[in-house]
């Protein structure tokens, strides 16, 4: 009995962190899309271009913010004036990506002070869609969907099968969320 206890507490223990470190990858990643878009000044160009109409500094500012450490292979952009515009590291498959993608930004919000929403694509892809602001003044200035490059928000699900037990994520929907 002790050693089923004991079994059942460090599960209990490990589900806990399991949720903890879930929870924080979801905002790490929402951290560092906002850190590239402040980085590379992407609210001011939009609002520039918007004024100019030129989008070219914006497209240079989409394809600056993909890197090999970016956690990021897709980014689309629509601004105020529904203007869309896109950057990928990705060779193939970008149709259905930026169809997908487009979806997702033309899909409002379902709150007002929703500022991220996550989503699972068709295929099981995950995207993040955020609003863009500058800050000074305070200035809608669109949304922004990111396509993750891979499922490392699903890591510690990959390694459970070495440990004998398994995390199921589940959407509000109920639907389990699983790893390609």
């Amino acid at each position: 009995r002790l050693r089923f206890k004991d079994t059942r507490d460090n599960l209990s223990l490990v589900t806990e962190q399991v949720g903890i470190n879930f929870s924080t990858l979801l905002q790490d990643q929402e951290i560092r899309l906002y850190n590239a878009m402040k980085m590379f000044d992407l609210p001011l160009l939009i609002r520039r271009s918007e004024s100019q109409g030129r989008t070219a500094d914006v497209q240079l500012a989409l394809n600056q913010m993909l890197s090999t450490t970016s956690p990021f292979d897709f980014l689309m952009i629509l601004t105020p004036k529904e203007v869309m515009l896109s950057a990928t590291t990705l060779r193939t498959g970008n149709s259905e990506l930026a169809s997908e993608a487009a979806g997702f930004l033309l899909t409002p919000a379902k709150s007002d002070d929703a500022s991220c929403q996550w989503h699972r694509g068709r295929d099981g892809d995950i995207y993040l869609v955020r609003d863009i602001y500058d800050t000074s003044p305070l200035t809608h200035c669109g949304r922004i969907v990111a396509h993750l490059k891979d499922d490392s928000l699903f890591s510690l699900g990959e390694q459970s099968r070495e440990l004998e037990y398994t995390f199921l994520f589940f959407t509000p929907s109920g639907r389990a969320v699983e790893p390609e």
